[in-house]
Order: C-alpha cells, then sequence, then structure tokens
C-alpha cells in the first residue's frame, strides 16, 4: 500500500505514481475529470436556469402584473380558481 491508494468502480486498488497501463489511466481520467465535470455542469445549468426565471418573476412583480391576474381571476371557489389556472397555464 502506497501513500495514495485510489479504488476505481470495480473495487481495485491502485497507487496513481505507479501506473502504466493504459486502461487504469483511463479509468483515473473518467473518474476524476468527467464525473466531476459532468455534475458540475448539471448544478451550473440548473443554478443559471433559476436566476432566468427569477429575474422574469422579478419584472412581472415590479410592473405589478401578478395584481392584473388576481383581479383577472377574481373567484373564491376552488374549482373555478383550478379551472382558470389551467387555462393561463395552457395560454
Amino acid at each position: 500500500m502506497g501513500l495514495i491508494d485510489i479504488v476505481d468502480y470495480y473495487g481495485n486498488m491502485f497507487s496513481p505514481f505507479e501506473v502504466t497501463s493504459p486502461e487504469i489511466i483511463k479509468d483515473i481520467q473518467h473518474t476524476f475529470g468527467d464525473v466531476p465535470l459532468h455534475h458540475f455542469g448539471k448544478t451550473a445549468e440548473i443554478l443559471i436556469f433559476f436566476i432566468g426565471t427569477m429575474t422574469i418573476v422579478e419584472i412581472v412583480d415590479l410592473k405589478k402584473r401578478f395584481d392584473l391576474i388576481k383581479g383577472f381571476i377574481g373567484t373564491n371557489s376552488k374549482r373555478k380558481l383550478l379551472w382558470i389556472s389551467r387555462i393561463l397555464a395552457f395560454i
């Protein structure tokens, strides 16, 4: 056992300083390069989507358009509110 040992997906333990096999080098590149980059990319994608969505919501709120929608709905019936929200979501 070396100072730093790595266990791959298949349970094989190896030291990165003694690697000569191209298959193991490819596994190391996949494990420490591609996988974190993939997860970081997905996280960044979600955050950018939320930033854009919240920008649109803030603009609509700033221009008082939510009050217009609430005035348009003007009902206390849950069934009617459900149908109006379905039609508005479709549009």
